[in-house]
């Protein structure tokens, strides 16, 4: 009995030993991710959104930064693909958590691509404040931007959020 014992603690022993340790995750490589950025500041001047979209898609895969969000969003919204910018609009509502200038700007950029800000939810989970109920803002109306068929987008790129 005391062989089977001994040979059951040495058989345990022996496989911890030759288990390897689970290695850390490596650092984020932050040097991409700016290159990614930049690229993609350089794409949304240059009018090519869908790779802006893409280079700052891959920019957030590495930071995990939701503020990209919004970067994401304009650069479909301003693609054409408005269904796919009302979504990262909407998650960066959620998860950046920004500051009620940048939370209406990113509605702004909702309802212009024919969404509705008040189905969102707030970053706490409650349902935004009725905002038709709000006096009418003093801002002039967006401007159309080149967009597919039946869709509005807004051009003002001047005060999107820096990440």
């Amino acid at each position: 009995m005391r062989a089977v014992i001994s040979g059951v603690a040495a058989g345990v022993l022996l496989a911890s030993a030759t288990t390897p340790l689970a290695q850390p995750s490596p650092a984020p490589d932050l040097a991409h991710a700016k290159e990614l950025y930049v690229t993609a500041n350089q794409a949304m001047i240059e009018g090519r959104f869908d790779d802006a979209a893409r280079d700052f898609g891959a920019a957030y895969d590495i930071t995990h930064d939701p503020v990209l969000f919004f970067k994401i969003g304009v650069a479909n919204e301003k693609a054409g693909h408005c269904d796919t910018a009302q979504i990262y609009f909407s998650r960066y509502l959620k998860e950046a958590a920004p500051d009620p200038k940048f939370q209406q700007l990113a509605q702004d950029h909702i309802q212009a691509c024919h969404g509705d800000a008040r189905n969102l939810a707030t970053p706490t989970g409650e349902p935004e404040a009725d905002l038709g109920s709000a006096a009418p803002s003093s801002r002039p109306p967006p401007r159309p931007h080149r967009c597919r068929p039946a869709r509005r987008c807004l051009t003002r790129t001047a005060t999107t959020p820096r990440g």
